[in-house]
């Protein structure tokens, strides 16, 4: 089980405590939050001399994750562990699909954008109708459809 870390006022490490010794601490105002991951409590109070007991780490890592364990000297026990997840496969396949997103981009030969159409109408020159519904419209009202810079003027009739 993991340990809840615990630090005094003036930011000095103290022994790690069980989690339910952190609650009460907590509970009773004598702590409060100092970070959530790893989880640390910081006391109300200064400790004067902590009798503090030694602490190594162990690392083991991995292709995919690396194992980080945080072990008494004395007990021999495991005080805090953790899993740190490589991102090495999620940049390549980040890469990945950047590199098929500009070889389709390169290979297509379409616009970027999609193109927009005007409608030249008697009242007036409407901007930015999609071609799908151009296309509806002009099978039934008979009015003239341009594309680009030339729609922008009103037709000679």
């Amino acid at each position: 089980m993991s340990k809840v870390f615990v630090l005094d006022t003036n930011k000095q490490p103290l022994n790690p405590v069980h989690p339910g010794r952190a609650r009460l601490l907590l509970k009773q105002g004598k702590a409060g939050v100092y970070r959530r991951y790893p989880f640390t409590i910081r006391l109300s109070r200064a400790v004067e001399q902590p009798n503090l007991y030694p602490l190594h780490i162990k690392i083991d890592p991995g292709s995919k994750t690396t194992g980080i364990a945080l072990i008494n000297d004395a007990s021999g026990d495991v005080v805090w562990a953790a899993e740190l997840t490589h991102r090495g496969e999620q940049i390549k396949r980040n890469l990945d699909r950047r590199r098929a997103v500009r070889r389709k981009r390169r290979q297509c030969k379409s616009r970027y954008r999609k193109p927009r159409f005007n409608i030249t109408t008697a009242h007036g020159v409407v901007t930015d109708i999609h071609h799908r519904f151009c296309v509806l419209v002009a099978r039934s009202d008979g009015y003239t459809y341009q594309q680009g810079k030339e729609a922008a003027f009103p037709l000679s009739a």
